[in-house]
């Protein structure tokens, strides 16, 4: 094994610059999905957009927040409602993306400002006091370093020169000498926008699933040679790959895990390839097991969001015809595939859900304020983790446009964690320019 480096290789075919930045930012397909939209919607409107976030550093934002350098001095947040909530401004020169738990806390990670988004950026870690909001100086580290994202493992991508084809190696945390270290290739895929590698993590395991996977690094994917869909299980302890498993084939899935297993469900953004039968909504994989069960075999349904947890499993479950808008909240317990529950949703529809049993299920949504100017708020949504009823606790501050005409995508991926009885939830305006960082960072007690 060797010491983990930077791996960026010229002559990628196609959009080399976002398909390193999705392979690196592994659990964002959503995310960067959203952000490209949002880059399209406001190059296409003529919207000119500054520096509006990060650790600030010139340029114009769309809500004035740069009180102080690094990690300003704690504010307050008041929403709608009346009720401040504790926030910090992260003006200055780093672009933060990414909230996390890490063995050591609340984590957050990002690129510096110079080369951000680019083949070649450079990473960055800092911690943050939980209570005080207080943050560390912001170090240095490896984009494709677990640790930056508050994991022991993960994966690097390698994109193959004058190909569509990239492979995957495991990164792994050497525990004894603080080293990173990367093994060997375990996956070559055929990288398009719909084939690229999905990841989860959950029971002590890290899943990887690509639906193009292929034996060359020559191979061409296409209507004749699909590729094969795998998942892999990987151990979190020592990066060693223990379980191989054929699956089916589906195009931009959703996943979680839990102490159960591999959860994958067709999403809103799937579908079946050319003489496929109709993929099933959910299914399931144990750990160590070949078989792949059917926990929802509706084909006429898709799935929204899974939230994986101890022995429990919750998912919002749409149609392929009314997709996520109308949708219902479902709990699966253990390995029995008879829902606990399942619950209408009461007008939130999310797409993105955080938390657990103990703590509940999370989510957020933007609503739109037209009474001129526009502006947008923030509402936080608490989902019953027994009941699957939905109820607004909390509303951020309102923001003008042109979030407003953005309202309705609600929580995405790496946005928000509950730790410590709290939910901290980074907060827009951000950078509109290639990269994707976060202005403010808001706690919002849950009790």
């Amino acid at each position: 094994m060797t010491l983990l480096h930077h791996r960026s290789e010229e002559g990628v075919a196609g959009d080399a610059d976002a398909l390193i930045r999705e392979a690196r930012r592994r659990q964002r397909r959503r995310r960067l999905v959203w952000l490209g939209t949002l880059l399209m919607v406001f190059s296409g409107i003529g919207i000119r957009i500054g520096i509006a976030s990060g650790y600030g550093g010139g340029g114009h934002s769309i809500r004035e927040v740069r009180t102080s350098g690094h990690g300003g001095a704690p504010s307050a947040s008041k929403g709608p409602s009346g009720r401040q909530y504790p926030s910090v401004s992260l003006a200055g020169g780093d672009l933060f993306d990414q909230i996390a738990v890490s063995g050591n806390g609340l984590l957050l990670t990002g690129e510096t400002h110079v080369g951000a988004g680019s083949l070649s950026p450079t990473c960055v870690t800092a911690a943050v006091e939980p209570t005080s909001l207080a943050l560390t100086k912001p170090v240095e580290v490896d984009c494709d370093d677990p640790a930056a994202y508050g994991q022991t493992v993960g994966e690097v991508n390698n994109y193959i020169v004058d190909s569509n084809n990239a492979t995957i190696s495991i990164a792994r945390l050497d525990p004894q000498t603080g080293n990173t270290l990367v093994g060997p290739v375990v996956m070559t895929y055929a990288s398009y926008s719909d084939t690229r590698p999905v990841t989860t993590y959950g029971g002590g395991w890290f899943w990887i699933y690509d639906n193009s996977t292929i034996t060359t690094s020559n191979e061409v994917v296409n209507e004749n040679n699909p590729g094969i869909a795998q998942l892999l299980q990987v151990s979190t302890s020592t990066g060693e790959v223990v379980n191989t498993v054929e699956m089916p084939k589906l195009y931009r899935p959703v996943m979680a895990a839990n102490d159960e297993g591999l959860w994958i469900g067709n999403s809103v953004e799937g579908g079946t390839c050319a003489g496929c039968a109709p993929p099933s909504a959910l299914y399931f994989v144990a750990p160590g097991s070949a078989d792949v069960q059917v926990a929802i075999a509706d084909t006429g349904s898709v799935t929204c969001w899974l939230l994986g947890a101890s022995h429990q499993l919750w998912a919002g479950i749409g149609g392929q015809r009314t997709g996520c808008g109308t949708q219902s909240i479902w709990r699966f317990d253990g390995t029995d595939f008879r829902p606990a529950f399942m619950t209408p949703d009461d007008g939130y529809h999310p797409n993105e859900v955080i938390g657990n049993e103990s703590d509940g299920l999370w989510t957020s949504q933007w609503i739109s304020e037209c009474a001129k100017p526009c502006s947008s708020r923030q509402e936080i949504v608490r989902i019953d983790p027994d009941t699957g009823s939905e109820g607004l606790v909390a509303m951020l501050p309102a923001l003008p446009e042109p979030w407003a005409d953005e309202a309705g995508q609600g929580l995405v991926a790496g946005q928000a964690v509950v730790f410590a009885g709290s939910l901290y939830i980074l907060e827009p305006p951000f950078e509109l320019n290639g990269y994707l960082g976060y202005s403010t960072l808001v706690r919002v007690p849950l009790h």
